[in-house]
């Protein structure tokens, strides 16, 4: 039998037979993934085929004990290759380009706005490491569109995409437009001080100014005192650049302040609850939405109120979740009973406990809007909640290991 590379990489991964093939480690996850591939139909493109000839050799050995002559085999291909379109280009695109095949409800109300706006299109062969390039552009559902099965990915032109783009992809041997890169030369010229929203030697600047009459209100004048409250409220305000760190604070208040996103997990291995609720107090973090799990809310109720009820009082406390008699064995209805903690939500509420697992309606109605939340799990959340979440200001997760993923927390990017 005359056999095929792909023939081989079957075998390699025990799609033909069980052969207790050991691959390195560094050679496994390409090779088993290619040759799934090939087993689903799909041929090699020239690099993948190129590629796996290098891989395979190296077990020639192992292929000697199965009575096949790895070096014939890889020189014989059961399909023809594929062949890769690998243009990579960033142009400036007509708005029908990127409205081709795309329909009102694909865009809702948003078609008109797309096309008052200049789009530009950037395109290369599938590319991971370019595809985490594309995340350092700015993204949002009126100013992002990719068509499914594309290589395609259009944005709307504005200063910072073209900035980044020069920035991020000039590097890779891109064909870009000339107009796109004068752009970036001239933006490359501007003072950060005179266009980006921020604090500057204590003066804030470039933002209307009823919003800085309103950080002022709550913050005070910027100074070297209270910079750790404006670094921890930038993406509440929009603030980019925050001149000087945040000092004057306790170290856990500088990691919270100085993050670069709206989610932090906190390890309950390394942090004392107390410390937590220290620093949501200095850093004047209230309201905060207390998410609870069904299993462990009695200990959670429990252990936060006890930290915080000689400092907030109890008709600022409100627990919205309760717990079935047959079920509340120890005590949780009780225990919100005696401490009083059924006082209805509204604008004074400084702590809300609400079941992590479903999204809590009496809260969205009210006054109150939390502008931090304290979750005790790292597990997933339902639809509704994660999306109510992505508009929250801060998300802590007080656990012990953090999560290897988070699905919606990429747009917790300023958040997900």
């Amino acid at each position: 039998m005359q056999h095929t590379i792909e023939d081989c990489l079957e075998i390699v991964a025990g799609l033909q037979a069980d052969n207790n093939f050991k691959l390195d480690r560094l050679d496994g996850s390409i090779t088993l993934s290619i040759a799934k591939q090939v087993f689903r139909g799909i041929s090699l493109s020239d690099k993948q085929y190129e590629l796996m000839k290098l891989k395979l050799v190296k077990y020639s050995d192992q292929f000697q004990e199965l009575n096949i002559d790895i070096h014939d085999a890889v020189t014989r291909t059961k399909m023809p290759l594929r062949s890769i379109d690998r243009t990579k280009f960033i142009k400036i695109v007509d708005i029908e380009e990127v409205l081709e095949g795309q329909t009102v409800t694909t865009f809702g109300r948003r078609k008109t706005e797309l096309s008052n706006l200049p789009w530009i299109a950037i395109r290369f062969p599938f590319s991971k490491k370019l595809i985490c390039k594309l995340d350092q552009l700015e993204k949002s559902a009126t100013t992002y569109v990719h068509k499914k099965g594309t290589h395609t990915h259009y944005y709307a032109l504005t200063e910072q995409v073209a900035y980044e783009c020069v920035n991020q992809f000039s590097v890779n041997n891109f064909e870009i437009d000339p107009e796109i890169i004068e752009l970036h030369k001239e933006i490359s010229t501007w003072n950060k001080e005179d266009y980006v929203p921020g604090i500057y030697n204590n003066k804030i600047k470039n933002l209307p100014q009823h919003v800085i009459d309103g950080m002022v209100k709550e913050l005070g004048e910027p100074c070297i005192e209270n910079m750790h409250l404006y670094h921890d409220k930038k993406f509440m305000y929009g603030l980019e650049e925050v001149s000087g760190g945040a000092f004057h604070c306790s170290p856990l208040s500088k990691t919270i302040a100085e993050r670069t996103q709206n989610y932090m997990h906190i390890s309950s291995k390394e942090q004392q609850l107390q410390e937590v609720f220290k620093s949501i107090a200095e850093l004047n973090r209230y309201p905060i939405n207390i998410l609870v799990d069904h299993e462990s809310a009695f200990d959670i109720l429990t252990q936060t109120h006890q930290i915080v009820r000689n400092y907030i009082p109890e008709d600022q406390i409100s627990v919205l979740y309760r717990m079935d008699n047959h079920t509340d064995t120890e005590g949780y209805n009780k225990y919100i009973k005696i401490y009083k903690l059924n006082t209805p939500v509204d604008k004074h509420t400084k702590i809300v406990y609400t079941l992590k697992s479903k999204l809590n309606k009496p809260l969205l109605k009210s006054d109150c809007n939390p502008i931090t939340c304290l979750s005790f799990s790292s597990n997933r959340y339902p639809y509704s909640a994660s999306t109510a979440l992505e508009n929250m200001d801060l998300l802590i997760e007080y656990c012990e290991d953090a999560p290897l993923f988070r699905d919606w927390r990429t747009k917790f990017n300023g958040l997900m």
